[in-house]
């Protein structure tokens, strides 16, 4: 049999990939390691304790702050919620000659993840053209690949359409900066001819989009790090957070910023005091929420149960969270994961959650939680309710099954589906 070649990559994230979401990065340069892949990292800041990771800025200067203040008082604010972290691809938020001078040697595949505060299209084709064409793959943790510069479209569909007279911005203009950005992304799609790795959910809105319904599309399900995120064991970890034997049942929930409307807090609350309200007073004292991420205090008072704020968590304490919990919750009703779902499975904690996202790839027909219809707060409460009454053995049971799920999503043959899918594409290139 003849021995594959070794192809150098560059693996490209903007986040911190030490902190929530972008720790998913880490996780794939690390697998990516673990195959035998030659493969280099670079993100934005550098990463503490890890001095072979790449980075484009050495720190936030005086120059920085003040220039993106002037940034921000020239550009157009979006609602609330919608990210743009830039507003045309000819000004990335980076220098694309500041990336281009991060990159050092040549390399055969260039593999991007997150972009925003680091990368436009027109860095993405520089890339390509210093490289001397590279093979470019993406894997989209949201839905920014396909817009004309939003992460999350909320319901706007004028993705399908090449965007313009963008909702975000009260836009009545067709030909506004979000139409200009599509044709720009177009034209370098065509010219890179990227592969794009999305999840199930993800698929359903890249064959409707305009930049992707023709483009090279890959599944992926996420590999878990079931190193990372293991079960801990519970009886220490109540006594380590002083919460009282008498709370019974307890509930996680959490994500980076509480109040953020796509994560569907609102919907959670309602959801909490519909299952409230069907309960004795006994059983209600039984009840603990437990959340993690900011603006806690916000909505403190809405919730119907006694509860506590653990604010940011690090990557490092996350398997304490999920694993202090009866039942994770995630109410997201637009999200490409969270990634919070798979972290949870892993430590052996059922999930509770919305019809959408990654609830698709790990919890759907996988025994291992409940998927409500979306937007219905009281069949997330049903789903809540399914776990408070069900009986220990068959508790024991959802969790063995969510163990054994994401010790199959955690093999070394997950990453290696998408190495065999890389070394497809470089052979096919590589003959034509």
């Amino acid at each position: 049999m003849m021995e594959r070649p070794k192809p150098r990559v560059l693996y490209i994230s903007s986040a911190d990939p030490l902190k929530g979401p972008g720790a998913i990065g880490m996780g794939h340069y690390q697998h990516m390691k673990d195959a035998g892949l030659e493969v280099d990292f670079l993100t934005l800041h550098p990463v503490e304790g890890h001095p072979e990771i790449m980075h484009v800025k050495n720190s936030i200067t005086w120059f920085d702050k003040i220039q993106e203040k002037i940034k921000r008082k020239l550009r157009i604010i979006p609602y609330p919620h919608y990210n743009f972290f830039y507003k045309k691809e000819e000004d990335p938020p980076v220098s694309t000659l500041k990336v281009l001078n991060s990159i050092k040697r040549d390399y055969d595949w260039v593999i991007i993840y997150f972009c925003q505060r680091m990368l436009s299209f027109q860095t993405v084709e520089a890339i390509y053209d210093k490289l001397n064409k590279p093979i470019v793959f993406f894997f989209s943790p949201d839905f920014f690949y396909m817009s004309g510069g939003c992460h999350f479209p909320g319901e706007c569909t004028n993705y399908q359409t090449g965007c313009g007279c963008c909702p975000v911005f009260n836009s009545k203009n067709p030909n506004d900066f979000t139409h200009r950005n599509v044709m720009y992304r177009e034209r370098v799609y065509k010219k890179i001819r990227p592969v794009v790795f999305g999840n199930n959910y993800m698929q359903s809105f890249y064959r409707k989009s305009f930049l992707l319904k023709d483009a090279r599309l890959e599944l992926s399900t996420p590999k878990l790090n079931v190193e990372l995120y293991h079960p801990i064991d519970r009886k220490s970890l109540l006594k380590k957070y002083g919460i009282s034997s008498g709370k019974s049942f307890i509930i996680a929930f959490g994500c980076q910023g509480l109040t953020n409307e796509r994560k569907g807090i609102k919907y959670l609350i309602e959801a909490l005091h519909i299952w409230q309200s069907q309960m004795r007073e006994t059983e209600r004292e039984k009840i603990l929420l437990i959340a993690a991420g900011r603006d806690f205090e916000s909505i403190k008072d809405s919730l119907p149960f006694d509860s506590i704020g653990l604010g940011m968590l690090d990557v490092g304490v996350l398997p304490e969270f999920y694993s202090l919990a009866d039942v994770f919750v995630c109410p997201s009703v637009n999200d490409a994961g969270p990634s919070m779902v798979g972290q949870s499975i892993a430590c052996g904690t059922p999930v509770v959650g919305f019809e959408m996202g990654a609830l698709l790839d790990h919890v759907k027909g996988k025994g291992t939680g409940y998927c409500a219809e979306l937007r219905n707060s009281a069949d997330l409460a049903k789903g809540l309710d399914m776990f408070f009454i069900m009986e220990k053995a068959e508790r024991d049971y959802v969790r063995s099954r969510c163990l054994e799920w994401a010790n199959k999503c955690g093999a070394i043959d997950r990453i290696q589906v998408w190495i065999d899918l890389f070394y497809k594409y470089y052979r096919d290139e590589k003959i034509h």
